[in-house]
């Protein structure tokens, strides 16, 4: 809990009074009063419960890897991510020789543009039910390599307040291109 706090403090802090009067204020108005307002001192005191609270403030980050010989001493691994509006950016990924490997290198690489903009609580959506479920911690992580991704991909999902959800890989495919 403390790392949340510590992370809305980080947030609030490099909002402008004007923008801190206007959160104030939508969310007052979500919660009808400012006396309800202070009930919400729990909500408030975790990023994650805040945008799961107010779902339309958060970004969707829409995330894939691969890697074109996939296992083998020439394989080259790739991925993209979209975060929100932005156009998507697209990977290429030297130290991912296979499929699984990309997708958590892709993972890592859009956690840390996330935290280089300072942005927090975004819903991330990846096709990858291994890595999803590896990272929230769903399934064990058996093999020693993918230990560190998962340990990595942990730590930014948990700094930038972020969720990981899984999507069909339709929905990838439509955001992404690939």
């Amino acid at each position: 809990m403390v790392g949340t706090r510590d992370t809305l403090k980080k947030i609030i802090d490099r909002m402008t009074e004007a923008e801190l009067e206007e959160l104030v204020m939508w969310i007052a108005e979500k919660q009808g009063s400012v006396a309800q307002l202070v009930n919400t001192y729990e909500m408030l005191s975790s990023p994650v419960k805040f945008f799961e609270s107010f779902p339309e403030a958060r970004d969707v980050v829409y995330v894939d890897g691969g890697c074109d010989g996939n296992g083998t001493e020439h394989a080259r691994g790739y991925g993209s991510y979209k975060i929100g509006a932005d156009r998507v950016m697209r990977l290429k990924l030297p130290e991912a020789h296979t499929n699984n490997e990309a997708e958590y290198w892709s993972l890592i690489h859009a956690l840390a543009e996330l935290d280089r903009r300072n942005l927090y609580g975004a819903e991330i959506r990846m096709d990858s039910s291994l890595v999803v479920n590896q990272v929230n911690r769903s399934w064990k992580v058996k093999d020693p390599r993918m230990r560190s991704l998962c340990d990595q991909a942990q730590a930014g999902l948990a700094d930038a307040a972020a969720t990981l959800v899984w999507i069909r890989r339709d929905e990838i495919e439509s955001v992404l291109g690939h």
